[in-house]
């Protein structure tokens, strides 16, 4: 019995080391064996290619009015609730309804930035390829999305505050 556990353990062994050097050689291996690359600070989509802001220079973009945020998420709920100052509120949906009026909203001269709720949420980047589609060029995914923007307690607008 004893004999089998050891060979269990030998086993498991070489199969833990064979997958780790299968992992480092794979050029789309787990990151926990080799180091990756940080995400790109372009804010440029190109060829329908996503690419991501950090939140400090998303931070910098809304300090010096370089960019503008669109909100992808629920108007009703999260929008009015709390959102980026001065954020768009444009949801993936009703930019494919009517994608005139959202985009004469959006000067063409500044980066767009499209958020949503953050990690696992899609919203922003469906709302980057619609806009991409009807002519927007300047864009950027915000990295964390809203969360990680209200975690780093940067600044927030409601409902309430816009209208006053």
């Amino acid at each position: 019995m004893f004999s089998a556990i050891k060979q269990a353990i030998f086993i498991l062994l070489c199969a833990v080391i064979l997958a780790a050097l299968v992992n480092f050689f794979r050029p789309d291996g787990l990151a926990w064996i080799r180091h990756r690359e940080p995400a790109p600070k372009a804010t440029v989509l190109v060829n329908s290619m996503v690419t991501t802001i950090s939140w400090e220079d998303a931070l910098e973009a809304f300090q010096t009015t370089k960019a503008v945020f669109v909100d992808a998420r629920n108007p009703e709920k999260n929008y009015d609730e709390a959102h980026v100052p001065g954020a768009i509120k444009v949801p993936p949906q009703q930019l494919e309804v009517d994608a005139e009026r959202f985009m004469n909203l959006i000067p063409q001269d500044q980066a767009t930035i499209p958020y949503c709720d953050g990690l696992g949420c899609d919203l922003a980047e469906a709302l980057a390829r619609l806009m991409h589609q009807v002519g927007c060029e300047k864009l950027a995914l915000l990295t964390d999305g809203w969360h990680g923007w209200h975690e780093k307690e940067l600044p927030i607008a409601s409902a309430r505050e816009d209208a006053s």
